[in-house]
C-alpha cells in the first residue's frame, strides 16, 4: 500500500501464508467515494476500477488471490455495464433495480457513489446489490447547511461534482437500459406503491392524531412556535407526486 500526496495506490491486499481453496465468492464489497477520509483506513482492503473505488468489507483481510479475483470480476462487470456485452450475465437485475428504487424514492444523496454494498456468492456468476446502508442523508436531510436538499437526491451530484458525474455511476448507466428501468417500475408498482398508499391514506392520519399532544408539549418544552420544523419537514404529498413522475 502507498499513500502519496493524498492519492491511494490502486489496490491493497494482505500477504497471507495460505490462499483459500475457493476464491470465487463470499465477497461483500462497497463502492466508496474516492478521497474521503474513510478511504484512507490502513486496515482496509481495496481496489480501483476505471470509475469507482471498491472496499472489501468481507473478508476484511483479503489475500492477494481473493482481491485480484474480485477486482477482475468487478472490472469485467463494469465494462459490461458501460459498454461491452450483456450486463445481465454478471448483474442480478432484480436486486440492483430494487436498490435503485430505494435510492431514488428516498432522495439518497450518496447515490451509488458511496455506501453502496454489493456481493458475490461462491460459484455464482452474478453480482447482487445490497444490503442498503447509510441512509442518514436522505429524504431532504442535509448535514451541510440549514437548507434541505431537493427531494430528488441526484441533484446533489449536479451541484457538488458537476452534471456529468453521476453518469459515471453504475445505477445511472443501468437505468438507461429499457429492461432495467422497467424492472424498477415494476418494483415500485407491485411492491412499494401499495405500501405507500396505505401509509398516506391510513397511517399518516393515525400518526398525526397519536402524536398531536406530544408535538404540542414539545413546542412548549423547547419554546417553539407552531410550525417551527415545517421548513424541514418532508412534504406529505411527495408520494403522490412521485407516482406521477
Amino acid at each position: 500500500m502507498t499513500v502519496d500526496e493524498g492519492m491511494l495506490s490502486e489496490e491493497k491486499y494482505y500477504d497471507l501464508k495460505y490462499e483459500p481453496a475457493n476464491i470465487t465468492g463470499n465477497y461483500l464489497m462497497e463502492f466508496v467515494q474516492y478521497g474521503i477520509p474513510q478511504a484512507y483506513n490502513p486496515d482496509s482492503t481495496w481496489f480501483l476500477t476505471d470509475r469507482m473505488m471498491v472496499k472489501m468489507k468481507s473478508p476484511k483481510i483479503a489475500s492477494e488471490g481473493e482481491l485480484h479475483y474480485a477486482e477482475d470480476y468487478v472490472r469485467n462487470a463494469e465494462n459490461m455495464v458501460f459498454s461491452e456485452g450483456d450486463y445481465r450475465e454478471v448483474i442480478d437485475t432484480d436486486s440492483w433495480a430494487m436498490v435503485y428504487l430505494f435510492m431514488d424514492f428516498f432522495g439518497y444523496q450518496d447515490d451509488s457513489a458511496g455506501s453502496l454494498y454489493f456481493y458475490k456468492k461462491r460459484n455464482d456468476p452474478l453480482l447482487y446489490c445490497g444490503p442498503i446502508w447509510d441512509y442518514d442523508k436522505s429524504m431532504t436531510d442535509n448535514f451541510y447547511d440549514a437548507e434541505p436538499f431537493p427531494y430528488y437526491g441526484r441533484a446533489f451530484f449536479d451541484v457538488v461534482y458537476g452534471e456529468n458525474y453521476r453518469y459515471q455511476l453504475w445505477h445511472a448507466r443501468l437505468n438507461e437500459y429499457p429492461e432495467f428501468h422497467e424492472r424498477v417500475v415494476e418494483h415500485y408498482r407491485d411492491e412499494l406503491e401499495p405500501v405507500m398508499d396505505t401509509i398516506l391514506d391510513e397511517k399518516v392520519p393515525e400518526w398525526i392524531n397519536e402524536t398531536a399532544s406530544s408535538v404540542r408539549m414539545d413546542e412548549v418544552r423547547w419554546n417553539r412556535g407552531e410550525g417551527f420544523e415545517s421548513g424541514r419537514a418532508q412534504d406529505p404529498l411527495c408520494g403522490e407526486r412521485y407516482k406521477s413522475r
